[in-house]
């Protein structure tokens, strides 16, 4: 078998041949022209045997051969790098689609202006999941994927959720509601992020496969730090033989479903492929009395454990006046802890039987009067839809409403104080404000510089900073921002990433080489691109905070909470003369 003659020519990937004593004997066109000068021949070849994407193998004489493969990494690692930059370039145009058809729906306008605005916006929101879908998908392709460990409230993680669900869920006359099954910790360590990705999509999937009745978010602690978080719904449920593919890519329950609903069926896929990188998983089961159950199974580590609330509620009973069984479920699911005695109302002639009712606003519409007849405190549970009800039922006498989605903090403390009673004071942290009232203009005088180099972007942005009460001054690349934060004080600084003349991370780090105060001027991101390598970057430049495109009113006005400082305390420039 000696003496091989090998046509280094034949092969079709770059190739060497190294001798024993390391240097390379031959090499064909394709290696010399992807390495150039690092592969010729009579040079020593100490990279081949990094293996860094080579492939060796050694013959009968000891020489080597050596062929050059990319490796899966390096592809994902290209795949991954175009969805980024296909991501940057359609977000940046779907910005200013989404954005200034939000700012026009806070215009007068009549009804079918409103309808085909509303399409545009839905449409536009539609894109924007497809495309959040398909990058995700491409990082947890090529195993970029980065676990974050902090401390958050599980609970408060799963409510907020719903309050984002609830819109859309209302508008298709949908319950949705969350329910702690038993005592579950206050705080836990691990990725809120991305629990929040997981939980989310799993709900908005509910919403959207779920034509009547509703969805629970439902949280229970299974063993020592492990969380089973349950979404369930009424809706149109799963083939049993679709079941072990669900979470496949590109998988559909049917795909009729695809034409209706729409989707990429990605969206699972991810769901599996994160709660498995948190050390989890997620399956599926179908739901008594029809619809669907997702379940995922994640371990945490405890912070600070559930805590005991008083026994007070005991044998106190409480009425629920609604038509809504997911509500009830949920309402009895939340209360059970307390051994209280929960009932549906069924009929009038019982309600003196009850020491607290609690009366959804969509029940007896025409004969809720007959409530107030009796002297029992009651507590009206509304919409967030229907605001303007608060004052209704306020001057028919309700003791205190709560907005739904409830939360279960605030459902607790309501009740207690119902029965003229509290509950255990430490958790009093945890009551909600259910005002919930709309942003208001709680940044008055806070001066901001925008640095953004697309007109439309600019203007979106300084809209929805004003909105907030902020004075903004615009430029328009990097290198006027540095100037402008030379002359003028400024508490904080919204710097875009992608800029001409100068870009926002030499902004950023020019800002900061100017030491002193310049150090403490909040700088957040503004930025198309949504990967975790360019958050890194932005980090690494000295910027402090990261906001991606399409700009969320909601996520600027907490930035804005974040790291604005009151204007009394806010970053002032020395004299430097």
């Amino acid at each position: 078998m000696s003496n091989i003659q090998i046509s280094i020519e034949d092969f079709p990937e770059a190739t060497i041949i190294m001798a024993k004593n390391g240097k390379i004997r031959a090499l064909n066109l394709i290696a010399s022209k992807r390495f150039g000068a690092n592969c010729e021949i009579g040079k020593f070849a100490p990279w081949l045997e990094n293996n860094h994407g080579w492939n060796i193998r050694e013959i009968d004489n000891g020489e080597i051969i050596g062929t050059f493969r990319p490796d899966a990494d390096e592809t994902a690692r290209a795949k991954t790098m175009l969805f980024a930059t296909l991501s940057h370039e359609i977000r940046t145009p779907l910005n200013g689609i989404l954005g200034m058809a939000g700012l026009l729906g806070l215009s007068e306008l009549n009804p079918a202006q409103r309808s085909y605005l509303q399409a545009v916006e839905d449409s536009g929101q539609h894109l924007l999941g497809l495309l959040n879908d398909i990058l995700d998908y491409a990082k947890l392709e090529s195993g970029k994927i980065e676990l974050e460990s902090i401390e958050f409230d599980p609970l408060h993680t799963l409510q907020s959720i719903a309050e984002i669900c609830s819109p859309k869920a209302h508008e298709k006359g949908l319950e949705i509601a969350v329910c702690a099954s038993g005592p579950i910790p206050r705080k836990v360590r691990g990725d809120d992020g991305r629990l929040r990705q997981i939980i989310l999509n799993l709900t908005s999937n509910a919403v959207k496969f779920t034509p009547d009745g509703g969805v629970i978010l439902r949280i229970k602690s299974i063993s020592n730090g492990v969380l089973r978080i349950q979404v369930e719904d009424t809706g149109i449920g799963v083939p049993e033989n679709k079941t072990k593919s669900i979470f496949d890519e590109f998988a559909q329950a049917d795909s009729s479903h695809t034409r209706e609903y729409g989707g990429t069926g990605l969206g699972l896929a991810i769901v599996k492929k994160l709660a498995n990188a948190m050390s989890g998983d997620v399956a599926i089961m179908a739901r008594e009395g029809g619809g669907t159950i997702f379940y995922v199974e994640i371990p945490f580590e405890i912070v600070e454990p559930s805590i005991n609330y008083s026994n007070k509620f005991n044998g106190k009973k409480i009425g629920i006046a609604t038509n809504s069984d997911t509500l009830f479920d949920a309402i009895k699911t939340n209360l059970s802890s307390f051994k209280s005695v929960v009932n549906k109302v069924e009929n009038f002639k019982n309600l003196s039987d009850f020491d607290v009712i609690l009366l959804d606003a969509e029940y007896a519409k025409n004969e809720q009067q007959e409530f107030f007849n009796q002297n029992i405190p009651i507590v009206a549970l509304i919409g967030q839809e229907h605001r303007e009800l608060i004052e209704q039922y306020r001057e028919k006498g309700i003791f205190a409403y709560l907005i739904k989605p409830l939360r279960i903090g605030s459902l607790f403390e309501r009740i207690g104080l119902a029965l003229e009673d509290s509950i255990n004071e430490n958790r009093i942290d945890i009551v909600a404000n259910d005002e919930r009232a709309n942003p208001k203009q709680s940044h008055i005088g806070t001066r901001v510089l925008l640095a953004e180099d697309n007109r439309i972007n600019a203007l979106l942005a300084k809209s929805l900073l004003e909105r907030n009460g902020c004075d903004v001054v615009c430029v328009a690349n990097g290198e006027e921002a540095l100037e402008a934060v030379k002359t003028t004080p400024y508490d904080l600084v919204f710097m875009d990433f992608h800029m001409p003349i100068m870009d926002g991370l030499e902004a950023s780090r020019k800002i900061r080489s100017l030491g002193g105060e310049y150090n403490h001027l909040p700088i957040i991101a503004l930025t198309a691109a949504a990967m975790e390598e360019d958050r890194r970057q932005c980090i690494a430049a000295g910027m402090d905070d990261f906001i991606t495109k399409p700009l969320d009113a909601n996520a600027l006005s907490n930035i804005l909470t974040k790291w604005a400082k009151p204007v009394q305390n806010s970053f002032k420039i020395k004299n430097h003369a």
